[in-house]
């Protein structure tokens, strides 16, 4: 799941574990080119780049075969979003990578780990990464408990307690909640909703129907990644999303009917239809005192969710901006 947070969990187990961790990171690549991947392989095993790609597999090979002699741990190589590399990745590299792995395979153990399920990658290459793989493990949200364990590795880090329960565990969603300014309406926060959003828009459009039928509660089955990966959980006799927030987004997106902030956002608008409505005008009569502080994103998120609601007449009503001053809505009826 995007954000869950196992780049953390990789840098909580590499404090802990007896074995030798070496993390290779797309994120803290500067582009997604092999050059790129293989000089930070070679940077992670602790040495320097060469300028050839293959003088850098060779190299690598030498540089962990020196790291497994120098120990009797096991080595691991974890790749932290291969599914990042699928443009790149080919047979070529495929090879390389079982060319390293041959060097010990008792001592030297591939982690693959990705935000989606490889073997509905559209790059056939990295589908192949299968026939190496010998147990696929699913990374879910933290429990509440293993959460505040990895939080609590910043010392100077307040914990708040109900942005854990909303976060569900989400390591992402935690950090962006404890800058929201009202948890009590946190998707109001155009941050929150974009992380939440980045999630469910993820998923293909079955594993999309499954979710909001679990969110409905119209369905006691679900998809095995999304109980896998943790999008979904069992609570008592019926399934639940991992966060109130995915369902409260979910059921606002999927419903033909405005939630509540943007219906009055609809109704200032087409009362004053043919006409720009100042901003401040919009503030006064959209924002309330429990709704947090209105400022020009939260506005924007605001519009921006209206013009793509399935309860907004697209083909009836257009909102354009004027200029900074304010916005305006036509009315195609009154043509």
């Amino acid at each position: 799941m995007p954000g869950v947070g196992i780049t953390y969990f990789l840098r909580h187990l590499e404090s802990r574990s007896k074995d030798n961790i070496v993390s290779i990171n797309t994120y803290e690549m500067p582009e997604f080119t092999k050059e790129a991947f293989y000089k930070q392989m070679i940077l992670k095993l602790g040495g320097v780049p060469k300028t050839e790609i293959h003088d850098n597999i060779q190299y690598a090979k030498e540089l962990l075969h020196k790291n497994l002699q120098s120990h009797k741990r096991k080595t691991i190589l974890v790749f932290n979003r291969l599914d990042r590399l699928s443009k790149i990745f080919d047979q070529t590299m495929l090879d390389n990578l079982k060319f390293l792995r041959d060097q010990d395979r008792t001592r030297l153990v591939m982690i693959f780990v990705s935000s989606g399920q490889l073997v509905e990658s559209k790059a056939l290459e990295l589908k192949e990464v299968l026939s190496v793989i010998a147990k696929t493990q699913y990374f879910p949200p933290y429990s509440s408990a293993d959460l505040k364990e990895i939080l609590e590795q910043d010392t100077t880090h307040i914990i708040e307690q109900s942005a854990v329960t909303l976060s569900g565990g989400h390591h992402n969603l935690y950090n962006v909640l404890t800058r929201c300014q009202n948890l009590d309406n946190a998707l109001s926060d155009s941050m929150v909703e974009l992380l939440i959003k980045d999630m469910y828009f993820s998923l293909d459009r079955k594993k999309r129907d499954d979710l909001e039928k679990v969110a409905k509660r119209k369905k006691d089955t679900a998809d095995e990644f999304l109980v896998g990966v943790g999008y979904v959980k069992q609570v008592g006799s019926h399934l639940e999303t991992f966060s109130p927030l995915l369902s409260e987004y979910i059921i606002e997106e999927t419903s033909s009917i405005l939630p509540v902030m943007e219906q009055r956002l609809y109704d200032v608008l087409k009362k004053y239809k043919n006409t720009v409505v100042p901003k401040e005008t919009i503030f006064d009569e959209v924002w309330k005192e429990q709704d947090g502080i209105a400022s020009e994103w939260s506005l924007n998120s605001l519009m921006y969710r209206l013009r793509n609601h399935p309860g907004f007449d697209k083909n009836r009503f257009a909102i354009k901006s004027a200029k900074k001053v304010g916005y305006v809505m036509y009315d195609s009826f009154d043509d």
